[in-house]
């Protein structure tokens, strides 16, 4: 299996995975790259550590072997993605470098029109699903994230969507509120059979 963290910031899921060969991290702040390149516990591939604004950056600006591995319709079933987004409302500044509004996104303006008024976390699903077909999607976001007054993406994303457990979001660092936030998977057939003994 091929894994990419497409939201990493230090890169904090990608610890214990071994293939560091087959491993991608991208984040949109220049320091998380820092950090996870000089982090020896984390033992990442500097050249597979990169800097990517994921709701404004073409797929071009990967590094060639992600780029090939999403080109290829049998490695993408094999493709991995770990999504841990910004919890950002539709209204607030997602792009800290440039000072865009979410609704300023080049990602938002392409899915918009279809699913109404999507927030950040809605942007990444969307985007993963239908520019990365058959890939696997694993996303750490509260459920309410994913549907409260979402009604069209609920009801065109909600089936594909299954939430494996959830948490309490006062158990990572830095919370301090009481929510609950869910690991869910998504891909077309919703069956993670394929991926047992990863």
């Amino acid at each position: 299996y091929y894994v990419w963290d497409c939201a990493a910031g230090t890169g904090n899921l990608l610890y214990g995975l071994t293939n560091k060969e087959n491993i991608f991290a991208s984040t949109i702040e220049s320091e998380d790259i820092i950090y996870m390149q000089s982090n020896e516990d984390l033992g990442m591939k500097k050249e597979n550590v990169f800097q990517f604004d994921f709701l404004n950056d073409s797929f071009d600006k990967l590094p060639l072997k992600l780029k090939s591995i999403i080109e290829n319709e049998e490695q993408r079933k094999r493709l991995i993605i770990l999504m841990n987004p910004p919890y950002i409302a539709s209204n607030v500044c997602l792009d800290r470098i440039g000072g865009d509004r979410i609704s300023n996104c080049i990602i938002y303006k392409k899915y918009n029109k279809e699913y109404k008024e999507p927030n950040s976390i809605n942007l990444f699903t969307l985007r993963l699903y239908i520019e990365i077909p058959g890939c696997h999607i694993f996303s750490l976001a509260p459920v309410d994230y994913l549907f409260n007054r979402r009604r069209t993406f609920r009801e065109k994303m909600g089936s594909k969507i299954k939430i494996l457990f959830g948490v309490e979001a006062s158990i990572f660092e830095d919370i301090k509120s009481a929510f609950a936030i869910n690991f869910s998977y998504v891909n077309e057939m919703n069956d993670i059979s394929p991926l047992y003994g990863v």
